[in-house]
């Protein structure tokens, strides 16, 4: 828990959370989205090179570009396990 007032403080405070920012439920919940980010950070680096679209910006990529991208994450981590994401029907990749 010695992580607890940096996570509390450190990141958005201006998101507001049903949850107390002191409580241990809050700072379970954080650690747990943190790690879903990380899981796609890791996905969309693992794809950016697998399709060879290492600098390109999403907003700047073609349909096909797209579609590249997107079979990837499908091929290499959804369609083994739907919720390798969390429970979320959309997710925002950041191509940096």
């Amino acid at each position: 828990m010695e992580n607890l007032k940096e996570i509390i403080t450190s990141k958005y405070p201006f998101v507001e959370t049903k949850l107390c920012r002191n409580s241990k439920e809050f700072y379970k919940n954080r650690l747990a989205e943190e790690e879903i980010i990380g899981k796609i950070r890791n996905a969309t680096l693992f794809c950016k090179k697998e399709t060879e679209l290492l600098g390109t910006e999403l907003a700047n990529m073609n349909a096909d570009d797209k579609l590249k991208m997107e079979q990837c994450l499908n091929d290499n981590f959804l369609s083994k396990d739907a919720n390798y994401f969390g429970k979320r029907d959309t997710i925002f990749i950041d191509m940096h």
